[in-house]
C-alpha cells in the first residue's frame, strides 16, 4: 500500500512539478514564513514531551512519509510515532539553523516547499544518549487546498569536526 501511495504521489507530483516554477514575491515570502513556523513549532514540540512530539508527527506527516533517519533506518510514519510515544526516542536538545526554504507554485498557487537546515541535537534512543550533527531536507506538499503535509524527511549525519556550510 505504501509503495502504491508513493508511486501515485511521485507520478502526480512530477507531472505537476514539470509546470512548477519557484515562487517569488510577497506570496512566496508569506508561504516561507508559514513553513518556517511549522518547522520551529516541530522543534519546540519535540523537546517538550513525547506526546506533543508524536502529535506533531501525526498531524503534519503524510501517511506515506518517505523517512530516512541519521542511522539510515527508514521507519514508516506510524512506526516513528510509536517510537516517540513509547519514549524509545526523545529529543533533549534541538538547535536547527541555517534554514533555506524554496516554494514552488503552479499558476501562482504554492504547492511544494523544500526546506533544508543544519542541526545540532541531543537525542536519547532506547536509553542511549547521542549528540548528533546533521543536514536535513524536508519536503512539504499542500493537500486539500490548504493543509501542508511533510512527504519527505531525510537526515544525513555530519561527522564531528566537519564544518557545516549553509
Amino acid at each position: 500500500m505504501r509503495e502504491l501511495f508513493l508511486s501515485m504521489f511521485l507520478a502526480l507530483g512530477l507531472a505537476g512539478f514539470a509546470n512548477a516554477q519557484e515562487m517569488t514575491g510577497k506570496a512566496a515570502e508569506d508561504t516561507k514564513r508559514e513553513i518556517l513556523e511549522l518547522e520551529t513549532a516541530k522543534g519546540k514540540d519535540l523537546v517538550k514531551s513525547p506526546s506533543q512530539a508524536a502529535d506533531w508527527q501525526e498531524r503534519f506527516n503524510a501517511d506515506g512519509l518517505a523517512l530516512t533517519l541519521p542511522d539510515g533506518s527508514t521507519p514508516t510514519r506510524d512506526e516513528l510515532v510509536a517510537m516517540i510515544r513509547s519514549g524509545d526516542v526523545k529529543d533533549e536538545y534541538i538547535n536547527h539553523h541555517d534554514y533555506r526554504v524554496n516554494i514552488y507554485a503552479n499558476k501562482d498557487v504554492p504547492h511544494t516547499a523544500v526546506v533544508t537546515w543544519s542541526g545540532d541535537e541531543i537525542t536519547v534512543y532506547k536509553g542511549k544518549r547521542e549528540h548528533v550533527f546533521e543536514k536535513t531536507t524536508d519536503v512539504f506538499v499542500k493537500v486539500d487546498g490548504d493543509q501542508w503535509r511533510r512527504v519527505v524527511h531525510h537526515v544525513s549525519p555530519v561527522p564531528p569536526g566537519v564544518v557545516l556550510l549553509p
